[in-house]
């Protein structure tokens, strides 16, 4: 008669209380196995003493008291090998899960902090095109608005004094031009809508040529070495400059303006500098600065507003660059 083997292989997924009941009996049921075979022997060899009627050959006794006492033996060894082999393996485990555990802890930690920068950004956005829009919307009411409807007036009265001579066109030619002018410089000052489109250096550039069209004295130094920042640090650099600049423009004590961009000691220092004394050196819950530094402090960052040797004002952005560099993740 031949006999044949037969194995098979569990699939992967199967689950683990099933996988399990078909290992072998582990070491420590082993030596249940044993310790009853050593007591069954014992009992044998002593029932056999007490009553050799039953067995009675005094050899058969010795055998079952020798069995029992051998039985103890390998029960006791099975003891001491137990732990030693069963000790590496569970100490690696029990290591392996406070790990597993960490891991999952800072993927999911990454993962929020990741959602709260998109969600930060898109605020950004919303806050920034609003800004926007209420410029496009002021701007349109005083400067444009009043000298079109002025020459649209005069050239409205001037169709019934077609033989007069032209100087009501001339004035409606130079508010129309005026016009044209003021049209061109809103254009201009609309920021992209997307600032990843220049990066942080030409965006700061341009908010510069703005205020120099103001006929002040502005200087903007930079010194880095990185291509660009992530999307979150970008805007709030930039948006720093551009409040300021605003800021900075409504006082007529302002003159210069100096605006530095450089790394130090790890970090992306912004300072940006003038011979005024902005309110928000006095008052730091201005709207903006407060929200400013909301943005700030998700990336690790400060923001500090102090009162220059001038007497003027310097605000400072600090953030550091492992964390807005972009490419480093």
């Amino acid at each position: 008669m031949v006999s044949k083997q037969v194995s098979f292989i569990l699939p992967a997924n199967t689950p683990h209380l099933f996988r399990s009941s078909l290992r072998m009996p582990d070491s420590r049921t082993c030596s249940l196995l044993l310790v009853m075979i050593a007591m069954v022997a014992i009992a044998g060899g002593i029932v056999v003493c007490l009553a050799p009627d039953i067995v009675p050959s005094p050899v058969m006794a010795t055998v079952f008291v020798i069995d029992g006492l051998a039985g103890l033996v390998a029960f006791g060894a099975v003891l001491v090998a137990v732990p030693a082999h069963n000790t590496p393996s569970g100490a690696a485990k029990g290591n392996s899960e406070p790990q597993n555990l960490q891991e999952e802890f800072d993927a999911l930690k990454a993962e929020h902090q990741q959602l709260l920068e998109d969600k930060t950004f898109l605020q950004f956005l919303k806050v920034d095109q609003e800004r926007d829009r209420q410029i496009i919307a002021l701007d349109l009411h005083d400067s444009i608005l009043p000298y079109l409807t002025s020459s649209l007036m005069q050239l409205e009265s001037g169709i019934d004094r077609a033989n007069d001579p032209p100087e009501f066109l001339e004035s409606s030619i130079a508010m129309i031009r005026t016009s044209l002018q003021q049209t061109r410089r809103i254009m201009n000052c609309l920021s992209p809508s997307l600032t990843q489109d220049e990066g942080i250096v030409p965006s700061i550039e341009r908010l510069v040529r703005r205020f120099e069209a103001d006929d002040r004295t502005i200087e903007f130094r930079h010194d880095v070495n990185f291509d660009r920042l992530i999307p979150l640090a970008e805007y709030i650099l930039v948006q720093t400059v551009r409040e300021e600049l605003d800021l900075i423009r409504k006082l007529p004590s302002a003159s210069s303006v100096l605006i530095n961009l450089r790394q130090r000691n790890e970090k992306l220092v912004l300072s940006v500098a003038s011979n005024a004394y902005p309110r928000h050196c006095e008052e730091d819950e201005q709207q903006w600065l407060t929200q400013i530094r909301h943005w700030t402090e998700l990336l690790q960052g400060t923001v500090e507003s102090e009162k220059a040797p001038d007497s003027g004002c310097i605000l400072r952005v600090e953030l550091p660059l492992g964390r807005i560099v972009a490419g480093n993740g």
